[in-house]
């Protein structure tokens, strides 16, 4: 397996151009990627996504959309001289965990070179799917923290009335303002769950061991929420 590497010419590698974002998806321990069909591009040797069905509990998933290349898993090539499709599929569906699956948008110049089959899906069904992405993207927010990229620089706040400790302060270097804007968190929003893990089934100690000295990569789920900061309590983790 080799290491995912760009593979636009550079009078195209505009990361600012829509045909060229890319995002992640996390797939942690018992969880699939729902009705996702992929199919390779003989083309661009890279498998893409052929029905964008997914399972919207997963970080990222909202971003997902037919025709998206796959392009690495676990930051490992996806194009077919590095890792097989059907080895690709297998890693996708059975693989290690946690995986970290990163998608492109397909250039403008690529869209004619993926085929793409007769939709089934009524029109009201697929508005029904762009609109639950699109709350979820206005919501929620997901941040992966790898080993790699030091201390989250954030602390943490219990919030009274509220089972979900708060972010109270955030220095410039932290890993949320890094992976801003595609994940935006701000001073107030509520941390939910620590990888599968809700917090609100943690008790404080449980939550704070597994920011503390749990494998990483992790991944946090933030509510996008503000509460006044006189009903956040007095104690904070720095992290």
């Amino acid at each position: 397996m080799t290491k995912a590497t760009p593979d636009t010419p550079a009078s195209q590698d505009d990361d600012s151009d829509e045909d060229h974002v890319q995002y992640e998806i996390l797939l942690w321990h018992g969880s699939s990627l729902g009705s996702v069909e992929f199919t390779s591009c003989d083309a661009t040797g890279y498998p893409y996504v052929q029905v964008a069905n997914g399972n919207n509990s997963l970080p990222g998933m909202w971003n997902l959309r037919e025709s998206d290349f796959l392009i690495a898993v676990n930051e490992c090539s996806t194009e077919r001289s590095a890792m097989s499709f059907e080895s690709v599929m297998r890693v996708v569906e059975s693989g290690v965990r946690p995986a970290v699956l990163c998608f492109r948008r397909p250039a403008s110049h690529e869209f004619h070179r993926v085929p793409m089959r007769n939709r089934q899906s009524t029109q009201e069904a697929r508005q029904v799917r762009r609109e639950n992405r699109e709350r979820l993207e206005q919501t929620m927010s997901y941040v992966i923290w790898r080993e790699e990229d030091g201390p989250l620089g954030v602390s943490l706040k219990k919030a009274k009335g509220s089972p979900y400790p708060v972010v109270a302060a955030m220095n410039r270097t932290s890993v949320l303002n890094r992976q801003a804007p595609t994940n935006k968190v701000s001073i107030g929003d509520h941390l939910l769950s620590i990888n599968q893990h809700d917090v609100h089934e943690l008790d404080g100690k449980q939550w704070v061991r597994l920011l503390e000295t749990a494998p990483k990569p992790l991944v946090l789920t933030f509510l996008r929420s503000a509460p006044p900061p006189a009903q956040m309590g007095d104690r904070t983790l720095d992290l």
